[in-house]
């Protein structure tokens, strides 16, 4: 019986640590990417760079809790690496790998040049990651981040980077980088929390609102389904 509560609170952890439910905002950013750049449709190839994304952003979720270890064991004890759930050494490997692995699956898609954005969007992360506490321009450098996955996959997929790619990433620029100042405020303003959620949730809309006006109305229906998809998933695996 204790080995099976073990498991269930390591289970819970992992999903605190690796924050699933975001993962649709992940996904509906590689769909506008490809889609507004154009990219030749080929399954298995887009499958591959979602794949890769999802590495990424799995990756540095996990290095951020990783460099943030003694913060949140004066702050946020309840986290899975001050909570003893998960030892940093544990997260720290799991968020190299993950990293790597990204990179790794990004050699492989069909066009080579995704990968110096994804190597960009690397060291962004690890920037982000280690000096975001006390740092004013956190927000830019998360929404930084977003910005090449926004990029990276038209690219990769043999794409172009055209105004409608562009103006893509423009828009989750300024979306991401709202919602990083709004979570930060609401830490000293709890009346703001409940956005932040739903702020999270918002990214795939603005994939899908970008679709539904540069391509085919229709595009607007996956972007809702991620949003909706995100939102409901935060209530066993909160993202924020």
């Amino acid at each position: 019986m204790s080995t099976s509560r073990t498991g269930r609170s390591t289970f819970f952890a992992l999903l605190a640590l690796l924050r699933l439910a975001n993962l649709p905002t992940v996904w509906t950013n590689v769909l506008a990417s490809a889609v507004l750049g154009a990219a030749p449709f080929r399954a298995a190839a887009w499958g591959l760079v979602a794949f890769s994304m999802t590495c990424f952003y799995l990756g540095g979720l996990v290095l951020n809790d990783y460099c943030d270890r003694d913060w949140d064991r004066r702050h946020r004890p309840e986290r899975p690496i001050p909570s003893g759930a998960i030892g940093p050494g544990t997260a720290g490997a799991l968020a190299a790998g993950l990293l790597l692995a990204g990179l790794g699956l990004l050699a492989a898609a069909p066009s080579w040049r995704g990968l110096p954005g994804g190597v960009l969007l690397l060291g962004m992360i690890a920037v982000y990651d280690r000096w975001h506490k006390g740092n004013p321009a956190a927000p830019l450098l998360m929404a930084g981040c977003r910005v090449l996955a926004c990029l990276v996959p038209a690219l990769a997929l043999g794409g172009g980077i055209g105004v409608a790619v562009l103006l893509l990433a423009g828009l989750q620029l300024g979306w991401v980088a709202l919602l990083s100042i709004v979570a930060r405020r609401s830490q000293q303003r709890p009346a703001l929390r409940p956005a932040v959620p739903w702020l999270l949730a918002g990214i795939s809309l603005v994939d899908g609102a970008m679709l539904a006006a540069l391509a085919s109305p229709w595009w607007i229906l996956p972007g809702l389904g991620a949003a909706l998809l995100t939102r409901a998933a935060q209530r066993w695996a909160p993202g924020d």
